[in-house]
């Protein structure tokens, strides 16, 4: 039904194509936010994979992206779509480069926010030497040091 109303649109309406989407947008992010309570309902443990792709996950793992594929639909930039302390692991795989410096503090803070107690955080990151050197030294991390170029224009 959804890809005979997007044709429709696009066909007939193509004026009408940016409300389709946004219609669409709508019914995912609502029916991600019914998954996510009967997962909580089923499962000790939640585990998410944040930015993840185009991919379901495997082994308990539960994706989250802005792709059809994904088990969650969410736009990551709004936060995560679960309760506080209610998260055990959260792995991210080449996320945190697709954020603006200020994106990722929020989304830090959410990360934050959703993990239990003693929960744990997978990260991966390019060059994550200057991550892990400005940790190690506990010194501010300037956005420079790792947008180098990005900021000068």
């Amino acid at each position: 039904m959804i890809l005979k109303l997007k044709k429709l649109a696009k066909e007939k309406l193509p004026f009408a194509l940016p409300i389709v989407r946004a219609a669409l947008a709508f019914i995912k992010h609502r029916n991600s936010k019914r998954k996510i309570r009967r997962l909580l309902q089923e499962r000790s443990e939640i585990y998410i994979e944040v930015g993840a792709g185009d991919k379901k996950g495997k082994g308990g793992w539960i994706t989250i992206d802005v792709t059809k594929n994904c088990d969650i639909f969410w736009d990551l930039r709004n936060g995560l779509p679960f309760p506080d302390e209610s998260v055990s692991k959260i792995y991210s795989s080449h996320f945190f480069e697709h954020l603006s410096f200020k994106e990722t503090q929020g989304f830090l803070a959410e990360c934050k926010r959703a993990m239990i107690s003693g929960g744990k955080f997978l990260i991966c990151v390019p060059n994550a030497k200057v991550y892990l050197e400005a940790y190690v030294s506990g010194k501010y991390l300037e956005p420079s040091q790792y947008l180098g170029s990005l900021l000068s224009g």
